[in-house]
């Protein structure tokens, strides 16, 4: 129930005021609930895929289950939707049947949010809010292992790497994983956590997530799922004359979840990620020189609490990404 709560929060736009920024654990909690969200949506989009895939195969007996399938764009139902004999090339249509992006983007969106709750921690350390810091920073860490664990599984998959996330840059969230674990066992001081800052390397990983998300937009950009719910018409054509209601009725359903897929959700989701990410950087840039400089108390604390609304701004954005589906 709390969660759901949070997540309604979070989509409405007000996280910042309704969670009182300075309360125990808000930052924590926030950052949890939005990879919830983040990773419930894309799940669910896998799955719509998924049953609509497996609707086109089984409309056909001659269709065969695969990575994907080709069909003939201008099929009139004379003869099975997966014979292509004669079908000339530029007829031809191949139809993607394994999801390839969704939990790409669960993920890239679970480093961002990661990212966002060490950038929490870190003002936690520069207005000497250790036990808040220490709490914030185990959720970072936690977080951003999570993502370092998709990483792994991801970069052995042959259909979509993710630039240098799954590339010679492959380790760079299990390194950052370790540095984290290594200042959540220092005093929480700012002296104390500078060098472990400085290694961290933040700057170059937020460079690393401009690129993978950049490829994962020009993925979601393409006409797979076009093509699905082409393909997916066709099959009802075919059907809809011979078939009993409840099979008709079935396959509608289907190629009403296709079109939906089609609005584009993921690519959008993509593009506003990316925006998000520009957000981070500067907060990133900002703490890691507030934390590099010789600031008053009271200097420290103002920027602190700045870039902690910036990181709860962050992280409400990143919700309204991903919305309940219908």
């Amino acid at each position: 129930m709390r969660i759901a709560i949070l997540a309604a929060l979070l989509l409405s736009g007000c996280a910042a005021s309704n969670l009182q920024l300075e309360r125990a654990g808000a930052a924590s909690t926030v950052t949890r609930s939005t990879v919830a969200l983040a990773r419930n949506y894309t799940n669910e989009l896998q799955l719509r895929r998924r049953e609509a895939a497996v609707a086109l195969v089984a409309s056909d007996p001659l269709c065969m289950w695969g990575g994907t399938i080709t069909v003939d764009r201008q099929w009139d139902g004379s003869r099975s939707l997966c014979d292509l004999q004669g079908v000339p090339e530029a007829r031809q249509i191949e139809v993607p049947l394994e999801p390839i992006a969704e939990d790409r983007l669960a993920t890239l969106t679970t480093i961002v949010a990661g990212l966002a709750a060490y950038q929490a921690a870190l003002a936690d350390i520069l207005e000497e809010k250790p036990d808040e810091a220490r709490l914030t920073l185990a959720t970072a860490t936690s977080t951003l292992a999570v993502a370092a664990t998709d990483i792994n599984r991801i970069a052995g998959g042959a259909a979509i790497d993710l630039g240098p996330l799954t590339g010679e840059r492959q380790d760079a969230v299990l390194t950052l994983v370790q540095t984290l674990s290594d200042m959540y066992e220092t005093k929480m001081k700012v002296r104390k956590v500078r060098a472990l800052v400085d290694r961290a390397n933040t700057a170059r990983l937020i460079e690393d997530l401009e690129t993978a998300i950049g490829r994962l937009e020009s993925l979601q950009g393409g006409n797979a799922d076009t093509q699905l719910l082409l393909a997916l018409s066709l099959a009802y054509a075919s059907e809809a004359q011979r078939a009993p209601f409840a099979e008709r009725r079935a396959l509608i359903r289907e190629i009403a979840a296709a079109n939906d897929l089609v609005s584009g959700a993921n690519t959008e989701a993509a593009q506003e990620l990316a925006k998000v990410l520009a957000e981070l950087a500067k907060v990133d840039q900002a703490m890691r020189q507030a934390l590099a400089g010789d600031f008053s108390e009271a200097e420290r604390a103002r920027i602190a609490r700045e870039n902690r609304r910036a990181v709860f701004s962050i992280l409400s954005q990143i919700a309204a990404i991903f919305p309940p589906l219908k």
